[in-house]
């Protein structure tokens, strides 16, 4: 994590006389990356899940129609077929300190998922972390620089580094519009 933040830190530096955009410089590289590199996907899916993301986003969209759901089906088809290839080749691969390649190889006992469980939980994994890294490392960074003195005391004392983030995720935090609907009657009244 710390080679590949270095890696975006350089190439953003090589720009230093432009306007950097650090969601697209810098937090969504990073998220696509670790993510993807967690799980186990190479670096070549990275086009096809901003595919997926992207069409998901107009797809839940205000407005959004019979194209947007169609243009979402046919993205998540691409990224289930790249993923099945991907699945044949790590079953026949040795041991990796991967997500994807410990659920291809499950315990001794256990059940093996099936290709539609995989491929849900790929997707599940990656929507889970993606964003959330993409967004809360932004609003770490929008916080700091609202509060140049907290900024100071960071850039002063960079052991406070954790203690920064989780405060500025508490204080605004990335993602507040995830609905929730109840899946039993409610009788409080609070799914209201």
């Amino acid at each position: 994590i710390r080679a590949v933040c270095a890696d975006l830190v350089a190439a953003i530096e090589l720009q230093a006389s432009e306007t950097i955009d650090l969601i697209s410089d810098f937090t969504s590289k990073l998220s696509y990356e670790i993510i993807l590199g967690l799980f186990g996907s190479p670096p070549e899916h990275v086009p096809l899940y901003k595919e997926v993301a992207d069409a998901f986003f107009s797809y839940h969209a205000e407005g959004s129609g019979e194209e947007e759901v169609l243009e979402y089906e046919r993205s998540l088809g691409g990224l289930k077929n790249e993923l099945e290839r991907l699945y044949a080749n790590l079953r026949a691969e040795e041991e990796q300190e991967t997500i994807l390649w410990s659920l291809l190889h499950p315990r001794p006992g256990a059940d093996a998922l099936t290709e539609e469980e995989l491929f849900v939980l790929s997707r599940k994994f990656f929507a889970g972390g993606h964003e959330n890294l993409i967004y809360t490392v932004a609003v770490a960074v929008m916080e700091l620089a609202r509060n140049p003195g907290q900024m100071r005391q960071l850039r002063e004392d960079p052991a406070l580094a954790t203690n920064a983030y989780e405060e500025a995720v508490r204080w605004e935090p990335p993602n507040q519009g995830n609905p929730r609907i109840a899946a039993v009657d409610d009788p409080f009244g609070m799914g209201r």
